[in-house]
């Protein structure tokens, strides 16, 4: 008998532990922003938005509330390499959103210090498919490490929500798979 940490969403299974999810969707693109420039920490050269092949990360404001920092993974940091994203949200920004060039059957993240020290709601997600769920729950300890996997119906983008400001949580290990093209079929 298997046990998966499993939650189900509004039209989408949502994993909390990351091995099972790359167990269940298999073959997937990691990017970790290690061939992105980074900053070390305590510089804060942040940006509106950032690119990296199918992928561009945009905030709710388009405000410079966002930045990649190097730091070799330590707790409440990179936890795959030495550089990963923060969204700092210490003003108005309230969402973050994934957007791709392509088509997504699935999405995976690790979220790293969400819940500390201020939030009390949960950070959740909402693809433009319209699925929607919890992504990760608060309170939480300084530097914990969380992770939200999405399987749902196909879809460009996803966005995080928060309700409480005023505190960077991490992003890394971004995992997709793309839907596969219409007629493609597996010979073998």
């Amino acid at each position: 008998l298997a046990v998966f940490s499993v939650d189900t969403a509004i039209g989408a299974t949502v994993f909390t532990n990351e091995a099972n999810f790359l167990g269940i969707t298999g073959s997937v693109a990691l990017e970790s922003f290690e061939t992105l420039p980074a900053n070390p920490p305590g510089s804060f050269p942040r940006v509106s938005s950032i690119v990296s092949g199918p992928l561009t990360i945009t905030n709710s404001t388009a405000t410079a509330d966002l930045a990649l920092f190097n730091q070799t993974a330590t707790p409440g940091h990179a936890t795959h390499g030495a550089n990963y994203l923060v969204w700092f949200a210490q003003t108005s920004s309230s969402s973050i959103t994934f957007t791709f060039s392509i088509a997504l059957s699935a999405f995976g993240a690790n979220i790293v210090d969400f819940g500390y020290p201020t939030h009390s709601t949960p950070l959740t997600f909402s693809t433009n498919a319209g699925d929607s769920g919890v992504a990760a729950i608060a309170p939480k300890p300084a530097d914990n490490e969380q992770f939200c996997g999405i399987i749902g119906a196909p879809f460009t983008s996803i966005t995080f929500s928060r309700t409480t400001q005023a505190d960077g949580i991490i992003f890394d290990e971004l995992y997709f798979r793309t839907v596969p093209e219409p007629g493609a079929i597996a010979l073998g």
